[in-house]
């Protein structure tokens, strides 16, 4: 069977994400009457990412008025958890809005919530939830071929063990191919996969 394959994808690209959410508050400014869901979504995750091409996945309830302290509650995926975090603008300059955004409660970022917990998981990668397997394979697609798929879906989380496997697929147009997804390695926090796609269609996949 043909395939395209990638031999560098590291999951926890995420994982450096969670310092840097960590406490953070980001100030960003947007041109128009208002900030849309969509790019209030966009600009939190540029803005709370410590690194540019590891930004996290945040979905909002709404858009954000152009008031002053007006406000939108978010969730910031980090660690295999969604946060609570509460957009905020902080000035309007004419049709600039600036707003920022923080965790509800920065210890379940920091880590420090909870401290009756077992430090045992810090000690061992675990594995990758399923939407962030799911965000950095659609990257991976798009940097190695160019294009995004139309839509990209993975039955669940990959397992931080090599050689294990997730079963995903990608819709191309009409077409809905299989990709297999592959632990190389396992370093610490970080898990790097293969991925492979197939070039028969398969049904739409109930996941």
């Amino acid at each position: 069977m043909n395939s395209v394959r990638s031999h560098k994808v590291w999951l926890a690209a995420l994982a450096a994400v969670v310092l840097a959410l960590s406490g953070c508050s980001a100030s960003v400014s947007l041109g128009g009457g208002g900030i849309s869901q969509s790019d209030l979504e966009r600009e939190s995750a540029r803005q709370l990412a410590l690194d540019p091409e590891r930004e996290p996945e945040v979905r909002c309830d709404g858009g954000l008025d152009n008031e002053v302290n007006a406000t939108q509650k978010c969730q910031v995926h980090t660690a295999g958890n969604w946060v609570d975090y509460t957009a905020t603008v902080t000035s309007v300059d004419g049709n600039n809005v600036k707003f920022n955004i923080k965790a509800d409660d920065p210890a379940q970022v920091s880590g420090d919530a909870g401290t009756d917990s077992a430090a045992e998981p810090s000690e061992a990668p675990t594995a990758e939830a399923k939407s962030a397997l799911e965000q950095n394979l659609n990257r991976s697609l798009q940097e190695t071929t160019g294009s995004t798929p139309d839509d990209l879906r993975c039955a669940g989380p990959l397992d931080a063990t090599v050689g294990a496997e997730q079963q995903c697929a990608l819709l191309d147009g009409t077409r809905w191919l299989p990709v297999t997804v592959t632990v190389t390695g396992v370093q610490g926090d970080d898990i790097a996969f293969d991925w492979e796609v197939g070039t028969e269609a398969i049904p739409e996949p109930a996941y």
